[in-house]
């Protein structure tokens, strides 16, 4: 075999091996103010975002990231972790984020995870979700002082709200589901919901299809499983 043949197949090798490797999931660290030699990667959220890949893991060290995450494709954004990574502990170690929206324009399908995270001070409301392709997961979040809590315009794959703080906000309450389909799978379970108004006035707890469904529950309550 002459020379530009070898050179040929060692370079079809090495893309090969290159696309190979990015196809698998990764894990970006995301730490502001750390050490320097802390295990981050980031030092912001939303530029650890625009580095992944569909598929990729996000873990954030505690700190005020003052950010809106603008959501395009599925990824897990997990708070709550210490300087050095070592544990999470999500009330130990906060991690406040102002906004999340899953882009309608979300590209694949599965879903897009939340979990640990703060997010509070938006002017809308603090996770919107928008992807018709993609489902979503909530999980261990503190969400207040916002224009809305949760946000979601099905056809999304699946819905999945669980053990969540939600409180404090107003317009859009605590979790609305625009006009799911039936067939649609939503747990919304394990929540705790208080002082926090739909825009008509009125308790806003958990609306699907525009109905409030809850909302004659107190102002503290457990949401169950629909």
């Amino acid at each position: 075999m002459n020379l530009a043949k070898l050179y040929a197949c060692a370079l079809t090798c090495c893309i090969s091996l290159s696309l190979t490797t990015r196809a698998l999931a990764e894990t970006l660290r995301v730490c502001s103010g750390c050490p320097s030699t802390t295990p981050g990667n980031y030092t912001s959220t939303s530029e650890a975002l625009r580095a992944s890949s569909a598929g990729d893991r996000i873990l954030v060290a505690k700190g005020n990231y003052d950010e809106s995450l603008g959501v395009r494709h599925r990824i897990t954004i997990e708070g709550g972790y210490n300087n050095d990574f070592s544990t999470r502990d999500s009330a130990a170690n906060p991690v406040r984020i102002r906004y999340i929206q899953t882009s309608a324009y979300a590209e694949g399908g599965n879903m897009a995870v939340y979990r640990g995270l703060e997010i509070t001070g938006s002017t809308s409301q603090g996770i919107y979700h928008a992807a018709p392709t993609l489902g979503i997961r909530i999980e261990d979040c503190h969400i207040h002082n916002n224009q809305g809590g949760v946000y979601i315009r099905p056809a999304v794959e699946r819905i999945e709200i669980i053990n969540n703080e939600i409180h404090d906000n107003a317009g859009y309450g605590g979790i609305y589901v625009f006009s799911p389909e039936e067939t649609l799978p939503i747990r919304i379970t394990d929540n705790h919901i208080y002082n926090t108004t739909s825009s008509t006035g009125t308790v806003g707890c958990v609306s699907l299809a525009g109905r409030w469904v809850t909302c004659f529950c107190s102002h503290s309550m457990q949401t169950q499983a629909l």
